[in-house]
């Protein structure tokens, strides 16, 4: 699920862009997402999926921190000199997107329980929330800062994914590096 919501937050992204290239969006102030969101509000039962599109979007979220904190993501990359000392940086990009979505789905419940799809917002409007807090601009450099590392993150899984049934049993992943080197230094 993680992945499906990282792609259409994706993708939400490149056409927020591609609109702003060709002048098509933005006109009348409101996010793509606040008007998917408006669109949906008005089905039956409209508020309902936008609220449990937004849970599953802050599951998402919480899902990418969870696997920042334990490190999950390790166990699908192969452990060399450029992943070993890169690995900080790695964790807080994938910590940085977490935040990113769960904002994101956080948003989308807000307006399934206000009834105001004006409420829900992707990247910008979750940028300009966050700028809006005490430390804002700080919590806004530090975000930034952590989508780099998603970038790189991103990269390096381009790069160095461990893909099970493709590779031989000689490949060692990071988790598995990183463990033995614990185990080393504690003996």
């Amino acid at each position: 699920i993680g992945m499906v919501v990282t792609g259409i937050a994706h993708l939400s992204i490149g056409l927020a862009v591609i609109g702003v290239l060709i002048g098509s969006g933005g006109e009348d102030g409101k996010s793509g997402i606040a008007k998917a969101a408006g669109a949906v509000m008005q089905w039956p039962g409209g508020r309902w999926i936008i609220g449990i599109a937004g849970l599953v979007t802050v599951g998402a979220g919480i899902y990418y921190i969870h696997k920042a904190w334990k490190q999950g993501y390790r166990k699908h990359l192969q452990a060399n000199h450029f992943t070993l000392h890169w690995n900080p940086v790695l964790r807080a990009g994938v910590a940085a997107q977490g935040v990113i979505i769960a904002l994101i789905g956080g948003f989308l419940v807000y307006a399934a329980v206000t009834a105001n799809p004006d409420e829900a917002g992707g990247v910008g409007e979750v940028f300009d929330w966050l700028s809006q807090q005490t430390f804002g601009n700080i919590l806004v450099v530090i975000i930034c800062v952590g989508l780099l590392g998603f970038a790189l993150f991103c990269a390096v899984n381009a790069v160095y994914r461990i893909i099970p049934k493709a590779s031989g049993p000689d490949i060692e992943t990071l988790a598995q590096r990183l463990e033995q080197s614990a185990r080393d230094q504690v003996a």
